[in-house]
This record gives structure tokens, C-alpha cells and sequence, in this order.
């Protein structure tokens, strides 16, 4: 037996506040940092040009050559350049002490912010969760009707299986068989806390918009002898957009980036400008405080909702970096384990939600020798893969209780320095049996 899904990965048809004191938390699930006082800073960043997040398909100079940005920059990338603006701005010696240092500083993000007018609050907004299917029906009166299935784990009947990777797995119950609808890729953050606080509720989000727009430039490549245009050789760059005047294709007056960082330099933020991505475009860096954003806190609705439950959903909103590629690599064989820092909490996997996997890779810039003198090879890194943003893993406790502030915002990746990344940040939730 097939149990079908919309989409899926690994070849399986299955959708596998108030602002925040600044200067006061320490970096969570680090070994490394648990003990040790830790200065938190909320960073607001607002890009001034369209930003490029290449998505590592390969560029080079042939005609017709085109690179394509990301929907939304990875952890690591943001990451990056705020660490090198803090090091900048302490004076770090790239060539000794500096990378040790840059890796050191936590990181939490990249979460977009959005405000429909210049004089009205910014909200956070979460990648829609994969358990989620928004969908339009036809009115028998005219006009479509937007509506929401919730996918949920489902005990097969006697005698029937499925392909699951593993036999302990169940399926996501599909009730009707419908297109997504798009341009719901981004939740608000009160509809994103109503969907994790419910167990059954297939209530619509109020709050939500599509991708950011992308917007394609086309260049020609210079001679650099001559100084002047080749003929033929024409190559395109697709940037993506963060408006900052609402119009018709896209809701909201203007958008951000809301990072938080953890580190212990002497070093307090001051509005500047910053760069971001490729080609090392400009954008403006400030305190989330300065600019009236507050850090996302955990709401009593959820935490009321994760009083005493034994069934925990846990909805990624950064990708996660696992070394079984879709599967926390903390779980065992039989799916059980203890997530990073939350040693006291074991749970055992009951289904997952995981759209198709996205890959990420980088440039290595350590400008340093070896430890024998001999010179660095500076180059691409090898790729690695996520789980994206959004997905969804159902657990059942099997020893501990849930604690709302532990699990919130936490970060589950298997390696400490992508947990430090920013990779894995997750948001804790319910979920009930489909029936």
C-alpha cells in the first residue's frame, strides 16, 4: 500500500512581543557555551540594494550563463557577515586569532520581518509548516473559497504498510486529494502559534504572503584588456527583493531580517551599514530594539497547549543540518533519542513531514596557513543538505516532561558549530492521531 502525499523527498510521495532584554541570555544547547555568561544583542538588518544567495548551481562565463538566488538566505550566511562585521569592528587580525574567534559567536535566524506602513509595528514571519496544505475550493455561487487540510499521523489498519524508510514510521493522512495554493509560504507569527498550540484545527492563516519578488538583470562580460562589452557574451542575475514600498504583487510596505547573536567582545551594536550575499551588497544594520522589534517570546496560548502533553511536534524554521540527511542523526535505530541540550527529554519518532531536501555550501575564507607553514586552499566547500524551513517531526515522549522555554527556539542540528550556525532552530507544538 502507497500513501500518497503531495510532495516529498527521498523518493517518497509525502509532505514528509515584546522586545526581549538584550544584554542578559546565554547561548543554548552549545556544551561549549552552557555555563558561561553570554551577551545577547536582537540585530534588525534592512537591506538598501536587492540581495544575491546564490543557490550553488553552477556559473561560469559561458552565453546564456544565469545565477539564481535563494528564496530566503541560510543561517550561515547572515551568520557570516554579521561575525565579520563584529570582527571588523574589534579590530580581529584575520590572519591569527580572528576566524577562532568569529566561530565562537552564536547565532539565531534569519527570520523576515514585515509591517504594512512606515508607522505600524513590525511581525515576525515563519516558513509555512509542511503539515499544512492550503488549498482553494469553487463555490457552487461563483468564486473559489480558500480552505486548509491538516496532514497528521495515521495508524494504517490491520494488514496494511506502506514504503517508509523505516518500519516505525506512520504516513500523513491526505483526506482530500487537492493542489496547494500558493503564495502562502510565510506565516505570521500569532497564525504559526495557533497551528503549533491545536492539535486538529485546519483554520486558514489570517496573516500570510508568497516568496519575496526576484528581480533579473542582465549583464555583459568586459574584456578587461580592451575595456569594452564582448560580443555575445550576455549572462543573467536574479537578486531577490525586500520592498520597501507595498504595491500590488506584494503585501506588505517593507521588509527585514531579524538575527539574534550571542558573543562576549567588546562590542555594542551601532546603526551601519553592512555587507550581505554575494557581490557583497549593501544593507543597513541596527539594535531590533532601536527599531521597536521585539524577540519572539513563548506565548501562553502554546505553553498552556504543552502543559503535561505527551505528543510533541516540532516544526523547523530554519533548515537543519542532520547527518542522516532528513532524520535527526541524534535519534537511534528505533528512532528514539535526546535532542542536543535537552538531555532530560527522550523521544521517539512517530512521522515526519519533510519537503525536498536544499542544498548548501560556501566559500572557504580562512586566510591562515597551516599548522606546518604550508598555504591554505581557498575554494568552494562540499555541499551539504537540509531539511528545510517548515518541516515538521511528530515525537512521542517516552521519558521527561515538555518545557515550553526550553524547547522554544532551540536548535536541534547534530553538530555543535551548526547549531552555532544558526542551523535547526525550531518552534515546539501538539498533534493528535489522524482518524
Amino acid at each position: 500500500m502507497r500513501c500518497s502525499s503531495p510532495a516529498g523527498w527521498l523518493g517518497l510521495r509525502m509532505w514528509l512581543v515584546p522586545p526581549s532584554p538584550t544584554w542578559t541570555t546565554s547561548f543554548r544547547n552549545s556544551p561549549r557555551e552552557r555555563g558561561r555568561r553570554m551577551q545577547t544583542v536582537d540585530l534588525l538588518i534592512t537591506p538598501r540594494d536587492p540581495l544575491l544567495f546564490r543557490d550553488g548551481r553552477p556559473f561560469n562565463a559561458d552565453p546564456g550563463a544565469a545565477a539564481r538566488s535563494l528564496p530566503w538566505p541560510m543561517p550561515s550566511t547572515c551568520a557570516g557577515a554579521l561575525r565579520t562585521h563584529i570582527g571588523n569592528a574589534c579590530s580581529w587580525n584575520w590572519f591569527t586569532d580572528g576566524p577562532d574567534k568569529a566561530k565562537r559567536i552564536g547565532f539565531q535566524g534569519p527570520f523576515l520581518v514585515a509591517r504594512s506602513s512606515s508607522d505600524s509595528p513590525w511581525e515576525i514571519y515563519f516558513h509555512a509548516p509542511a503539515d499544512a496544505v492550503v488549498y482553494e475550493l469553487e463555490k457552487e455561487c461563483g468564486g473559489k473559497e480558500t480552505k486548509l487540510m491538516r496532514l497528521r499521523p495515521w495508524k494504517l489498519p490491520e494488514g496494511a504498510g506502506c514504503d517508509l524508510p523505516h518500519k516505525g514510521l506512520l504516513p500523513l493522512k491526505v483526506t482530500t486529494e487537492q493542489k496547494p495554493k500558493g503564495g502562502c509560504d510565510f506565516w505570521s507569527f500569532d497564525d504559526t502559534v495557533r497551528w503549533l498550540a491545536s492539535g486538529t484545527s485546519e483554520e486558514v492563516p489570517q496573516r500570510s504572503f508568497g516568496r519575496l519578488l526576484q528581480e533579473t538583470r542582465v549583464h555583459v562580460k568586459i574584456d578587461p584588456d580592451k575595456g569594452t562589452s564582448q560580443e555575445g557574451m550576455l549572462f543573467s542575475v536574479s537578486y531577490l527583493v525586500f520592498p520597501d514600498v507595498g504595491g500590488k504583487e506584494f503585501g506588505p510596505h517593507s521588509t527585514g531580517i531579524l538575527c539574534r547573536v550571542f558573543h562576549n567582545e567588546n562590542w555594542r551594536p551601532a546603526p551601519s551599514a553592512l555587507t550581505l550575499g554575494g557581490e557583497r551588497r549593501l544593507a543597513y544594520v541596527q539594535e531590533a530594539s532601536s527599531a521597536q522589534v521585539g524577540w519572539p517570546q513563548v506565548p501562553d496560548l502554546l505553553r498552556n497547549a504543552l502543559a503535561e502533553t505527551r505528543r510533541l511536534r516540532i516544526q523547523l524554521v530554519t533548515p537543519a543540518l542532520f547527518a542522516k540527511g532528513w532524520c535527526p542523526g541524534w535519534l537511534d535505530e528505533n528512532l528514539e533519542g535526546c535532542p542536543p541540550g535537552l538531555e532530560g527529554l527522550k523521544l521517539r519518532l512517530v512521522a515526519a513531514a519533510v519537503p525536498r531536501r536544499i542544498p548548501v555550501s560556501g566559500w572557504h575564507m580562512d586566510r591562515r596557513n597551516g599548522k606546518n607553514g604550508e598555504k591554505k586552499e581557498r575554494g568552494p566547500k562540499p555541499p551539504r543538505y537540509t531539511a528545510p524551513a517548515g518541516s515538521v517531526f511528530f515525537f512521542e515522549v517516552i521519558d521527561g516532561s515538555v518545557s515550553p522555554e526550553a524547547l522554544w527556539l532551540a536548535q536541534i542540528s547534530d553538530n555543535e558549530q551548526d547549531r552555532r550556525d544558526g542551523f535547526g532552530t525550531m518552534l515546539p507544538g501538539v498533534w493528535d492521531y489522524a482518524e
